[in-house]
């Protein structure tokens, strides 16, 4: 009563006295909020509960960032190679969420099922080449360290090398993961070097993974 005459009250939503109120809506359809079916779509599209809460535990790498990411650490992000991971980087665009500037959509700040797939596939494919490059400082330069480049295994024993796992995990090697990925790396079959190769790339792989999509 002491804020002026009470107005009309817009439709769906509460009167206000003028100076001391803004008039809001009781409809939860309106203020831009989003339709439930189209909330339960998208939650469809994620996965069931027990993936879903993994998918928004973190943030996902932007696009640009990833591309950054694989190309420091060796990995041709602009190779034209069937199945390659430069190739899968520039197709997956869409499925990792990046920004739809013509359609006002900003890049999706979250992981999909979808998206997470072809980030697993990309570093599938991106092992290969780490492996091969980490040691050139012209291709690999964020593995660098005080002028010296590692190798990802060691030539001698064939162990995980820790600046090298450092590097490409983003964050100093434990003892646990050393030892994770040496026990990764020993279930190849004796004397099969085609079979070890693949060992090393699921290993690597595996902690680009676990790394970079909060598991």
């Amino acid at each position: 009563p002491d804020g002026g005459p009470v107005s009309e009250a817009p439709p769906g939503g509460q009167p206000t006295n003028g100076s001391e109120s803004f008039d809001h809506t009781n409809d939860p359809g309106e203020s831009g909020q989003k339709d439930p079916f189209e909330i339960l779509k998208e939650r469809a599209e994620e996965g069931p509960p027990q993936i879903r809460t993994r998918l928004h535990s973190c943030g996902k790498i932007p696009y640009s960032s990833l591309g950054a990411f694989l190309a420091s650490r060796g990995v041709n992000t602009k190779s034209i190679t069937p199945k390659s991971a430069g190739l899968l980087y520039q197709s997956g665009g869409d499925a990792l969420g990046v920004a739809k500037f013509d359609a006002r959509e900003g890049e999706r700040l979250f992981h999909t099922t979808a998206g997470a797939t072809k980030l697993f596939d990309i570093f599938v494919q991106s092992a290969s080449e780490i492996i091969q490059n980490i040691t050139d400082p012209a291709k690999a330069p964020a593995c660098v360290l005080n002028g010296v480049s590692n190798p990802m295994f060691d030539p001698e024993d064939g162990s995980c090398v820790r600046e090298s796992l450092s590097c490409i995990m983003g964050r100093p090697a434990l003892e646990d993961d050393l030892i994770l990925c040496d026990l990764m790396v020993a279930q190849a079959k004796p004397n099969d070097m085609a079979d070890l190769q693949r060992k090393r790339v699921i290993a690597v792989a595996a902690f680009l993974s676990a790394a970079h999509t909060c598991e």
